[in-house]
This record gives C-alpha cells, sequence and structure tokens, in this order.
C-alpha cells in the first residue's frame, strides 16, 4: 500500500490521465468508451486516496477546498438525474487541480515529471489534429472543410506551460500551437489565445540577458515570427476569417442556447430553483424538451446558475477571485509561475464563459496547470522557510 502513496502512484494516475486523453480519438467506439470510463474511476480512486491522506493540505487552501465543494455539490445532485454518468468527467477535472497541487506540494510531482507529461499531451494533442485534418482534407479537398475543431482548445489549454521548456523547445512549441489554433478556426479558442500569446513573448523576450547581441537577436526573433504569422495568416485568412463571418447567421446557436436558458431560470417563480437550481446537467433535460436535442449550456456561468442557482454561482464567483488572488500572489514571489498562471487564467476565463471548463474533461490539463503553479509555490516557500 505504501507504494501507492509514492511515486509509483502519481506515476500511474499521470499515465491513467494520457491514456483517457488519447482514447478520446476513440470515443465514439462503445469497448473503448467503457475503458476510458474504467480508467476514469480508478484516477478517481487514486486521487480521492491523496485526498485523505493530505487533507491537512487542503483544508489550509481556500482554492482546494471551493473545488472540494464544487465536487460534493456535483455527485450528490448527479445521485437525482438521469445524466448521473457524466459526473466522473466532471469530477476528473475538478479533482485534478486539487491533485496536483498536493503532489506538487509534497515534490511527488516535479518540475521534470510535469514537463514530460505536458511533452506527452503535446505530442497526442498533434497527433490528433494530424488525424483531423487527414480526415477533412480527405472529404473536402482542402482546409474549407476544417471549422470549428475542438482541438483547437485542447492545443490552447497547453499553451502556458510552454515556459517550462528550453528557450528553443518553448519557442517552437508556442508556434506549433499558434499556428494550430489557427489552422483549427475554433472562434472562442482564437480570441482566447490573443493575450497569452502577449503574455507568453513578453516573458520570453525578458529572459533575454540584455546586451547588444542578445537585443539583436530578440530583434531578428520578432522579425521572423512576426513575418512567419503574417504570411501563414495572409495565405489562410479567408479560411480563418469565414468562422467569424458566421456569427451573424446564428454561428453556433449559442445566443438561442444561452437565451433559453436566462429565461427559463431567471423566470422561475419557485424561490429554491433561484437558490439551488434545477439540479445536475439540468440544461440537457431543458434544452431537450424546447429544442428537441440535449445540450449542456457551454458556459460554465450558466451551467451552475441554472443547475445550482445563486449559491452556486456565489462560489464559482469566490473560485475566480481566488484564482485572480493567486495571480497577485505569484507576481510578488515567482516570474515564471506569475506568468504561467496569469496565462492560464486569461485563457480560463473566456473558455468558462463560452464554452466551458468544470464540464469539459479535457479542460483539466487547466486545472492541472492551476494545481502545479499553485503547489509549486507553496512547495518552494515551504523550502524557504526552512
Amino acid at each position: 500500500m505504501s507504494l501507492w502513496r509514492g511515486k509509483l502512484g502519481v506515476y500511474s494516475v499521470l499515465i491513467l490521465l494520457l491514456l483517457i486523453f488519447y482514447l478520446q480519438i476513440f470515443v465514439e467506439i462503445p469497448s473503448i468508451r467503457f475503458v476510458q470510463q474504467v480508467f476514469k474511476v480508478v484516477v478517481l480512486a487514486l486521487m480521492s486516496f491523496s485526498f485523505v491522506r493530505n487533507f491537512e493540505l487542503i483544508r489550509k487552501n481556500h482554492l482546494m477546498i471551493l473545488l472540494i465543494l464544487f465536487s460534493m455539490l456535483f455527485v450528490l445532485s448527479s445521485l437525482f438525474s438521469e445524466y448521473f454518468k457524466l459526473v466522473a468527467a466532471t469530477l476528473l477535472v475538478l479533482f485534478s487541480g486539487v491533485y496536483f497541487y498536493i503532489e506538487t506540494y509534497k515534490n511527488r510531482i516535479t518540475d521534470k515529471t510535469v514537463s514530460f507529461f505536458f511533452m506527452l499531451y503535446f505530442i497526442i494533442s498533434i497527433y490528433k489534429l494530424f488525424i483531423s485534418l487527414k480526415s477533412d482534407i480527405g472529404m473536402y479537398g482542402t482546409l474549407e472543410g476544417l471549422g470549428g475543431d475542438n482541438l483547437g482548445y485542447t492545443l490552447l489549454l497547453m499553451f502556458p506551460m510552454c515556459l517550462l521548456y528550453s528557450r528553443k523547445v518553448s519557442l517552437g512549441m508556442a508556434l506549433v500551437i499558434l499556428v494550430s489554433v489557427l489552422i483549427c478556426r475554433k472562434r472562442g479558442a482564437i480570441i482566447s489565445m490573443v493575450f497569452p500569446a502577449i503574455m507568453y513573448f513578453i516573458y520570453y523576450f525578458r529572459s533575454f540577458k540584455r546586451g547588444f547581441v542578445s537585443v539583436f537577436f530578440s530583434l531578428i526573433l520578432i522579425f521572423c515570427i512576426s513575418f512567419f504569422l503574417f504570411y501563414f495568416i495572409s495565405s489562410y485568412s479567408t479560411v480563418i476569417l469565414s468562422r467569424f463571418e458566421s456569427l451573424g447567421e446564428g454561428g453556433s446557436g449559442r445566443d438561442l442556447l444561452y437565451g433559453l436558458i436566462w429565461e427559463n431560470w431567471s423566470n422561475s417563480l419557485n424561490i429554491l430553483n433561484l437558490l439551488f437550481g434545477y439540479g445536475f446537467y439540468s440544461t440537457m433535460t431543458l434544452t431537450e424538451n424546447a429544442l428537441g436535442y440535449a445540450r449542456y449550456a457551454h458556459s460554465d456561468i450558466l451551467e451552475i446558475l441554472y443547475d445550482f442557482g445563486l449559491i452556486g454561482f456565489l462560489l464559482y464567483m469566490g473560485f475566480l477571485g481566488l484564482l485572480c488572488y493567486w495571480v497577485k500572489r505569484l507576481r510578488k514571489y515567482d516570474t515564471k509561475l506569475y506568468y504561467m498562471l496569469l496565462s492560464t487564467v486569461l485563457i480560463f476565463i473566456p473558455k468558462a464563459l463560452f464554452s466551458g471548463i468544470f464540464f469539459d474533461v479535457e479542460a483539466l490539463i487547466l486545472m492541472v496547470i492551476i494545481g502545479y503553479c499553485i503547489g509549486k509555490y507553496k512547495q518552494m516557500k515551504y523550502c524557504h522557510e526552512s
């Protein structure tokens, strides 16, 4: 049993997370989907074991307490929902933040470990993108058929972790991610990419030693990157911008979806529904009855407001407030961790508003980064004080 308390348990969780992510490629195959679900349950069990063993660390961190409270809220509410089986994905997202916080603080997840984990995640993401591009080009003959591919978000979510690597590797990964997001033409991902990209390049060029050679090299690099991005965007401007042109035609239909959910919640005559919501994934029942097909809100704010009412909404606002607090705290302590967490929050907020974090299993990567940054800060501070 002691083996599972140490690095063997950590490595098992990391390997299973990568397998869950990889198996998304074959999620339409029932047997593969079943295996993926089994992996999720095993990971949740291993993470829960870590939580019990290290509850004192959770108790001392308000952000982690909120993640545990949300987890309990989701589990209890899902017991009375027809969508109970979907709770595993949501728990995996929430648990990942707490788990990486604990294991990084305990130094069982080191910089080397997390770098290797994200490199494998990056490789799998590129492979999934290759399969998607190959399929679309085979079907349509050009990139014109590729629009709104969620892989744009998948790659963007790990963008802050580019700062973990050496300058050359970091820059190469960053450029691949930026170009991939543009190719995928996911509007939300493209918009979410802007400020994190600016933060990345500010940190990247500030990290150079000041001197004539460094300044000259920086200017050459800026020129090459600018020319490359200009050439790429110019060559595929029609393909990329076509996704934004469809906004006036209703685009993804989020205006209808958001309006339906808001009106049904705000017009409720039952004070209990306003305060506590309608229950786990109740938006799926609402949309199925109103639109003929089940869809969740594609927005954490609206999903939580409808499912868990004002109580859930206030808890979520508290979570966002604590995230901003940690960004401010890291700014005074460690520059790299600060830029990593700031970029994560700049991706988190627009995705939470217009796509969703808590209800998207692949968004667990953002929670991993949050847990890692805060755990690393705590670990470094503990070592310094010792």
